[in-house]
């Protein structure tokens, strides 16, 4: 999601592009992550129109619960529906053909500054997910070594 936040579709689309993923395939996933912040905007707004309408979902049991979440789903699907049509009357309005050869503008390169960024946040990443990894070990009694105990106490209060 932040992801699909941060970063503008002519970006990810050229990523994807760099990465050898054909053009319509690659168009297609930049235009769907684009589009998840507008479904999760969407989903609050029902969600708001819902209770506005009655009582609040949590005094529900929670099979009611449930079917008021899967309800809750289709106005946002019927809206994103229309949202895709709309995008390909566009496209197909604009003569879009998928299988056209094509150039990118400004070819992506990996910097000496985009390395030395992306290595410790890939460590950290993976640091972090070592760290949830010992800790769910430790709730689970699956394994546990008593020197870590300042690091279980860290991923219990912060992670």
């Amino acid at each position: 999601m932040a992801v699909a936040v941060s970063t503008p579709p002519d970006r990810l689309h050229a990523a994807l592009l760099r990465l050898r993923v054909p053009f319509g395939l690659a168009l297609m996933a930049a235009t769907a992550l684009r589009f998840l912040p507008v479904l999760g905007a969407e989903l609050v707004t029902v969600r708001a129109a819902r209770r506005s309408r009655g009582r609040p979902a949590w005094q529900r049991s929670p099979t009611q619960w449930l079917r008021l979440e899967v309800s809750l789903l289709a106005p946002v699907v019927a809206r994103a529906w229309r949202r895709a049509q709309n995008l390909a009357e566009s496209l197909d309005a604009r003569g879009f053909d998928p299988l056209a050869p094509r150039r990118l503008r400004r070819p992506l390169r990996l910097s000496i500054i985009d390395g030395a960024v992306l290595l410790p946040v890939v460590l950290a990443s993976l640091a972090i997910g070592a760290a949830r990894l010992l800790f769910v070990l430790y709730t689970t009694d699956t394994w546990y070594h008593p020197t870590l105990r300042p690091l279980y106490g860290v991923v219990r209060r912060w992670l």
